[in-house]
């Protein structure tokens, strides 16, 4: 059963407060409340489905569902699985195999993934060595395969062959476009971007991993128009490579880090 939608109090980043908590107690006893869920627009446990609580956080203003499709190419893999996982017990894992893999929909809102001012996009993810650079997330302005397509807004983490092994790098900011290298493979680690008026931010495990200045709209021009949202996609350019994700959000109009913090790392049980 769908969990219960329940409308936040005026004001705030879409027009309303931070979350309620009626709202609060209307969660899933597996997701943790978000003092900025009014500001969300993306908030995906990715705990063997793709459902995006976004719309219970935001008051019912952003898509309630969405359909998510698996692009593989010869021998990639996508799947939800219990091996390697963050917290849920569950994690979205992608294999690339020789041919390429990612998920994807095009059931999304472009101007949601668009950042005239303040933002914060963040997850957990697992990459297993730095063997080849992969897309952690992004909004898209195409979809290919093998390796993977334009992105608009969204980080990455670079791999052998781009002299920038172990750099998280924003997506579309053109030079100087990375934060420091440094990036810890074959672990779990709390990775988000988030722009506080015209500075942008890298964060890596809760602490500060580089900034830069930006102005205008996040993505720029020629990088607008996202029409699709894509995860985990392994730079095919070095195959057998595998990507878990848990935990993703994406908050417009807020920016929740201007100095270090203490990442969430644990299921919220009500």
């Amino acid at each position: 059963m769908a969990p219960v939608l329940t409308r936040l109090s005026s004001g705030g980043g879409f027009g309303f407060s931070k979350i309620t908590a009626a709202a609060a107690s209307s969660l899933p006893s597996y997701l943790r409340p978000d003092e900025y869920g009014a500001y969300l627009v993306l908030a995906m446990p990715l705990n063997g489905n793709y459902n995006d609580y976004a719309y219970l956080y935001n008051g019912g203003l952003t898509e309630s569902s969405r359909t998510w499709s698996a692009s593989t190419g010869a021998g990639g893999v996508v799947e939800f699985q219990s091996s390697q996982y963050k917290y849920y017990n569950n994690a979205l894992r992608t294999y690339n195999g020789t041919g390429g893999a990612y998920v994807s929909t095009s059931n999304m809102t472009t101007a949601n993934f668009e950042f005239p001012g303040d933002f914060t996009i963040e997850c957990w993810v697992w990459i297993d060595s730095g063997a080849s650079d992969v897309r952690v997330l992004s909004s898209m302005t195409s979809l290919t395969l093998p390796n993977g397509g334009d992105g608009a807004a969204g980080f990455n983490v670079r791999g052998v062959g781009s002299g920038l092994t172990g750099t998280f790098q924003g997506s579309c900011l053109g030079d100087p476009d990375r934060g420091n290298s440094g990036w810890g493979y074959g672990a779990w680690h709390h990775a988000a971007i988030s722009r506080s008026g015209s500075t942008f931010y890298y964060w890596y495990d809760g602490g500060g991993f580089g900034s830069r200045t930006i102005s205008g709209t996040y993505p720029a021009a020629h990088c607008a128009g996202a029409t699709a949202l894509q995860f985990a996609c392994a730079n095919i350019h070095v195959p057998n490579k595998n990507v878990y994700m848990n935990d993703v959000r994406v908050y417009k109009g807020v920016n929740k880090y201007t100095s270090g913090f203490t990442p969430p790392d644990k299921m919220y049980i009500g």
